[in-house]
């Protein structure tokens, strides 16, 4: 049975509203209704998730918000994507998105999150909104991160990386591990707004804009200090070893501080003979000179 078989006839009347976008009509519903707005939401029909998959004007899901007086954005709600049609939105990669719905809803049980959905749809003045209003970045559905959701959705860009690193998302509470399936210009994103921060930068202007001196020994101290702020777990070296994708391993290499180095070095060597041993063959490339 379609959901849209069994919504009531007010559920039925306010997602007509919403496919309008238009907030004067809209108003002058809420304004008639006998009881409060969110006695409107359920378990699989939820009017702020609804707006934002509609792509509803930014006065509505605020209007939305305030009258459903949520407690929290941190929840689910199941994604009765059939209500509403998307073949006309401006957005391609949202067109192919509604097409391959019915193939995701296996892998993530069709639940989404209010801020899930505003960054699926880039629709980022939304997005700010529902983080400035409690939604967590690090918030996971059935297991995984948003950040996992959206590649998972072919729906991840820098663009929305960027904005989420902005608003405080980083490697600290998020596993580099976890980004091992990501395409590398991600994994690159994220080390380089980790390690050498915005605290690291602002330190370097410091001394620069009081003329201050600082021996060799301490800044190279300072810059491991940085670069021992993460720990690239070796299955990320044997992914692009096994592609013989050595600039990315050399890449990867920088992040390694001193200390590490010896280990590293004697990692990389017998995956290199192990190699060497069962293919006969050996890869040459200007890397393993630093070794």
């Amino acid at each position: 049975m379609k959901t849209n078989d069994i919504l009531s006839k007010k559920q039925k009347l306010i997602l007509e509203l919403l496919n309008r976008n238009n907030i004067d009509k809209l108003k002058d519903f809420i304004n008639s209704l006998e009881t409060p707005l969110y006695f409107l939401n359920s378990t699989n029909f939820d009017l702020l998730t609804l707006a934002l998959s509609l792509n509803c004007s930014f006065d509505i899901i605020k209007l939305i918000y305030n009258r459903c007086n949520y407690k929290t954005l941190n929840y689910v709600v199941k994604d009765i994507y059939h209500l509403y049609d998307m073949s006309n939105h401006k957005d391609e990669n949202i067109v192919n998105y509604q097409n391959n719905l019915e193939v995701l809803a296996d892998s993530n049980n069709n639940v989404k999150s209010p801020l899930l959905v505003s960054l699926e749809f880039s629709d980022f003045q939304s997005v700010e909104f529902l983080i400035n209003k409690g939604a967590d970045i690090y918030f996971k559905i059935n297991g995984k991160y948003i950040l996992e959701i959206l590649r998972e959705e072919n729906l991840l860009t820098m663009r929305k990386l960027n904005f989420l690193l902005k608003n405080g998302f980083s490697l600290k509470k998020f596993k580099i591990e976890r980004l091992s399936n990501f395409e590398f210009k991600y994994i690159k994103k994220c080390l380089e707004n980790f390690v050498f921060d915005t605290n690291f930068i602002k330190y370097l202007l410091n001394l620069y804009k009081n003329k201050t001196g600082i021996s060799k020994r301490k800044f190279n101290n300072k810059v491991n200090n940085e670069i021992n702020k993460i720990e690239i777990p070796k299955e990320l070296y044997l992914k692009y070893l096994d592609r013989k994708d050595y600039k990315k391993v050399e890449y990867l290499y920088k992040y390694y501080g001193t200390e590490k180095t010896r280990s590293f070095k004697d990692f990389i060597l017998f995956y290199l003979n192990y190699f060497d041993r069962n293919f006969n063959k050996k890869s040459f490339y200007d890397f393993f000179n630093l070794l």
